[in-house]
């Protein structure tokens, strides 16, 4: 668990008391060069722990930055925005974010899992390379 275990007795939290004790604004990583290196997992980890507790559009809009502005791996955050539309019935953005996944990263490990996703979804991929439509 997150913070399972902190020098301090009392700071001790799990995932889903610390979204409840803390507003989202409380989660966000200080500006500065020596912080750069950790932000874009920093906020993944945010991204995982909204999904993880069923806080869907957090989780969504965590990710949408961290696509938009980069910071990790854009095939994963891409794979993660995509399971999230399908799993929230948002069929038109998963199968957007999967259609990128496939044709901006084709060899990415998710390829395999875009690709079922795009079938059971009705949905056909792109050709690598080639931008979606």
């Amino acid at each position: 668990m997150l913070l399972r275990r902190h020098r301090r007795p009392g700071i001790a939290l799990g995932h889903g008391k610390l979204l409840e004790r803390f507003p989202s604004s409380c989660f966000s990583v200080s500006p500065g060069p020596h912080n750069r290196p950790f932000k874009g997992v920093a906020q993944f980890a945010i991204g995982a722990i909204y999904k993880k507790h069923g806080e869907t559009q957090k989780a969504i809009d965590v990710y949408k930055q961290i696509y938009d502005r980069g910071g990790y791996s854009k095939a994963a955050v891409a794979y993660e925005l995509a399971s999230l539309y399908e799993a929230n019935k948002q069929p038109d953005q998963a199968k957007d974010f999967y259609q990128k996944l496939v044709s901006e990263f084709p060899d990415s490990p998710f390829r395999q899992n875009a690709d079922d996703a795009l079938k059971r979804l009705g949905a056909t991929a792109p050709p690598a390379g080639q931008k979606p439509s």
